[in-house]
């Protein structure tokens, strides 16, 4: 909530459209390459030249501004619009604590997130085919493979970065091909991630967002496609050129995969691949102990996904791909509860199911030491939802169990830890009840770094002699 004066989103939105979007988003894409540029976010830009603020007033001119003359594009200019977003009020009503952090924090943090690991990320799950699952076959989308795709989508970041567009004629390079990625490559990568004005508001009109009801954080077009082509003169603008990664990260493929592999298909493939990907990043810690869910009863209800014995507890995995709509991700208090229910709460029951049957010594987890070892729960989910251990009503409470919620990303800068720092710091993080309420990279502390993760660095099947798994139930998942 802003203590200065406030506006409403519409005279926001208003503002932005006296604007002509030829004009405006190209200057925006400069200026944004000029603060940002290839390396990462400084703390005083995201203070004052934050790039989801580039990507809201760019949305804005782009669906509702006119290719007329209109108001002078300079730096002033665009101090005065993000003046103007920082001074919106967003509620009609006393908005709770869920509906106003959400949007911001889903909005903003994955600006602040690692390109090279969810790049890989997507190619490991989305792609690489390992034990059951077969490779995935994205040519009908991209006209190259994912892994080709990824390559291409980088270089292109990188010209974006530099000046906020893109003109392959003028800056085509033949050691480009030969050490990064080939022209035609690069050129299919374009068109795919390229729109025009007109195509950018028809997808606006698709979504149900082209209205003047419209919030700041509902769906930007930008997001999945996030050039724009105004013709000659011009040519391939980047209005927010850290938008170009985003372009092929899990969050917007994962609406993209049921047009090519079926709805039903690919959903369910997804959550036993994630599954899948899960164990491959488990048999990373060195010398652990992991097996496979268990039948608990006679009538086959199910334990967790995974258990993992370290040497100062047990912790019992669920996983779910479990992601927010675009509802809850814009704030909506009943999309909320629904997605915590449906995904959050359900695993927290697994858990405490499963912990039952471990402290009863029950014959279905004899594989499990029998000592005095804490039981912990730990949920995987496909992408961060930052509220998720808060403790606050949308996002559920503690079950019996002390449980906390982790993402991927989370998961995979937690594996290259070694073993007994790992197992450690993990008993103390979950000792402290408090920081169970903390979001899992707070609680836990510095030293998760991704980037050193075997599997993102080379996508394919996890390879570890000395890590030790045990077969519980679902053969070939190994």
């Amino acid at each position: 909530m802003n203590d200065g004066p406030s506006i409403s989103y519409d005279e926001f939105r208003k503002a932005c459209a006296k604007h002509r979007p030829s004009e405006l988003l190209p200057f925006l894409g400069r200026y944004s390459a000029e603060t940002h540029g290839l390396g990462g976010l400084k703390s005083e830009q995201l203070r004052t030249l934050p790039p989801w603020n580039f990507a809201t007033v760019a949305r804005e001119c782009l669906l509702w501004g006119k290719d007329i003359p209109g108001y002078r594009v300079n730096q002033r200019a665009v101090a005065r619009l993000f003046n103007m977003l920082r001074d919106v009020t967003q509620y009609e009503h006393d908005p709770t604590l869920a509906e106003i952090v959400t949007p911001v924090m889903h909005d903003q943090f994955p600006y602040q997130g690692n390109p090279y690991t969810d790049m890989g990320r997507a190619i490991a799950i989305l792609a690489t085919g390992w034990d059951e699952f077969p490779e995935w076959d994205w040519t009908p989308v991209f006209g190259m493979s994912l892994p080709q795709m990824v390559r291409a989508t980088w270089v292109l970041q990188g010209l974006a970065s530099m000046r906020g567009r893109i003109d392959l004629e003028r800056t085509w390079d033949a050691r480009i091909g030969e050490e990064l990625a080939p022209r035609e490559d690069l050129e299919r990568a374009l068109a795919y991630l390229t729109r025009t004005p007109e195509q950018h508001r028809a997808n606006a009109v698709k979504a149900g967002v082209l209205r003047e009801t419209a919030g700041q954080y509902d769906f930007n077009p930008l997001r999945s496609h996030p050039l724009v082509d105004f013709g000659p003169g011009t040519g391939i603008v980047a209005p927010e050129p850290r938008l170009v990664w985003h372009a092929i990260s899990m969050q917007n493929l994962y609406y993209v995969g049921p047009t090519v592999f079926g709805a039903t298909e690919f959903h369910e493939q997804l959550g036993r691949r994630i599954e899948s990907y899960v164990g491959r990043q488990l048999r990373l810690i060195d010398g652990a102990d992991l097996m496979g869910e268990v039948s608990l009863d006679a009538q086959n209800k199910m334990s967790i996904d995974w258990f993992l014995v370290l040497p100062d507890l047990i912790v019992l995995i669920e996983c779910k791909s479990a992601r927010l709509n675009a509802k809850a991700l814009a704030g909506d208090t009943g999309d909320m509860i629904r997605t915590t229910e449906i995904h959050l709460a359900k695993a927290r029951r697994q858990i405490d199911a499963t912990a039952r049957k471990v402290l009863q010594r029950d014959q279905r987890v004899r594989f499990l030491p029998d000592d005095d070892r804490p039981i912990v729960g730990i949920i995987i989910v496909a992408e961060a939802i930052w509220l998720a251990n808060s403790g606050v009503p949308e996002y559920g409470s503690q079950g019996e169990t002390p449980t906390m919620v982790l993402s991927l990303a989370e998961l995979e800068g937690l594996v290259c830890l070694p073993t007994a720092e790992l197992s450690s710091r993990l008993a103390t993080t979950f000792t402290s009840e408090e920081r169970r309420g903390w979001s899992f990279t707070q609680a836990f502390g510095p030293g998760l770094h991704a980037q050193n993760n075997l599997i993102l660095g080379k996508p394919g099947p996890a390879r570890s002699s000395s890590t030790r798994a045990t077969k519980a139930s679902t053969p070939g998942r190994y």
